[in-house]
């Protein structure tokens, strides 16, 4: 209820600045956050690298860091001393063309480096190579699983289980049991599996290899 003293009068100028003030400072008021209850935890952790993953982006950053001039390096094919007709192999590689030489890998039959000088960088692919006789003998103990395991963590990113022969011809294990040996290495390990029939097959599928990676090294 309006008093009589008031009625009629129009406010005064220091009570319409005072409304003013006090609208505007609500208007920038800011609301209060929400409880953490609300928000929750919104931290986003780092994704776990495998030892794998680590090898490989360690392996990625070290190349990049090299500069390969095309003239000063040659692209070289390693085959293992230990492996099967090693020499046969080497030689059927040079007469084919592709730089080759006998070393004792550490792990895999045959590997592609590029070499300057006493400098050499490995080029990301590896060939575990298997007649298919060896490869049925291996399936009997532990010795085909520790080298699929030992290849698994090599951190190349391109490894391969080559296998020369007919499975058909294995009198000692069945064909389908190194079929789908070969097809569990492929689904489950990530390898890529090539099957040739003689030495002279696995000469010309290692120089398809050979220039594919002759072009990824050194692009025109």
């Amino acid at each position: 209820v309006k008093s009589k003293d008031n009625a009629g009068k129009t406010p005064g100028p220091s009570s319409t600045t005072t409304t003013a003030t006090t609208a505007t400072r609500i208007r920038a008021r800011k609301p209060p956050p929400p409880p953490a209850s609300i928000l929750g935890d919104c931290s986003i952790e780092a994704p776990v690298l495998s030892e794998k993953q680590k090898a490989y982006n360690k392996a990625v950053a070290y190349s990049k860091s090299l500069i390969l001039p095309k003239d000063n390096w040659k692209v070289v094919l390693l085959v293992d001393g230990r492996e099967h007709h090693s020499k046969k192999v080497i030689a059927k590689l040079q007469m084919s063309g592709i730089p080759s030489e006998e070393r004792h890998l550490p792990i895999g039959d045959m590997a592609w480096v590029a070499k300057s000088g006493t400098c050499e960088v490995m080029l990301g692919t590896i060939i575990e190579r298997k007649e298919v006789h060896d490869l049925a003998l291996s399936l009997f103990g532990t010795r085909y699983n520790e080298q699929r395991l030992r290849l698994q963590n090599c951190g190349l990113s391109q490894v391969f289980l080559l296998v020369e022969g007919d499975t058909k011809d294995v009198s000692n294990c069945p064909h389908d049991t190194l079929q789908m040996a070969m097809m569990e290495t492929r689904i489950e390990l990530g390898f890529q599996v090539v099957q040739t029939r003689h030495l002279e097959d696995t000469v010309r599928f290692l120089k398809s290899v050979h220039r594919r990676i002759l072009q990824r090294a050194f692009p025109s």
